[in-house]
This record gives structure tokens, C-alpha cells and sequence, in this order.
């Protein structure tokens, strides 16, 4: 039973590479027309948005516990 599994484990090595380098291989597309038409001033302010209104929110939550803990 353990040679079937280690051999279960090198054919799927073996056809994992496989595939790696097939991939590898492959040429990548030209997405710069694409993203060029994309501000990405304006996405990464609103990320950035996001992401205070979050910390703002579990700050305030960190906050309010911690002065309901003083008071009991």
C-alpha cells in the first residue's frame, strides 16, 4: 500500500511539471490597453477609503470595550 502511494505521488509530480512548464511556456497577453483606461488614482482612494472606515470601526469597537471594562 505505501509503494502505491508514493507512487500515486510521483505521477502527480510528474504530471504537475508537466503542466507547470506548459504553462511556463505559453506566451502572457498584452493587457496594457486595457488598463490604461482605468484611473487608478481614484481606485486606490477608495481603497484606501475602505480600508480607514474599517480600522475606524474595530478602533472605535477596541475602544468602547475597553471603557465598558473600567466601568464594571
Amino acid at each position: 500500500m505505501k509503494y502505491f502511494n508514493k507512487l500515486k505521488a510521483g505521477i502527480f509530480g510528474l504530471v504537475a511539471s508537466g503542466v507547470g512548464a506548459v504553462a511556463m511556456a505559453t506566451p502572457t497577453t498584452d493587457y496594457d490597453a486595457i488598463v490604461a483606461a482605468v484611473d487608478w488614482a481614484d481606485v486606490i482612494t477608495g481603497i484606501a477609503a475602505i480600508a480607514a472606515l474599517i480600522a475606524g470601526v474595530f478602533v472605535v469597537r477596541k475602544g468602547a470595550r475597553m471603557l465598558l471594562s473600567f466601568l464594571r
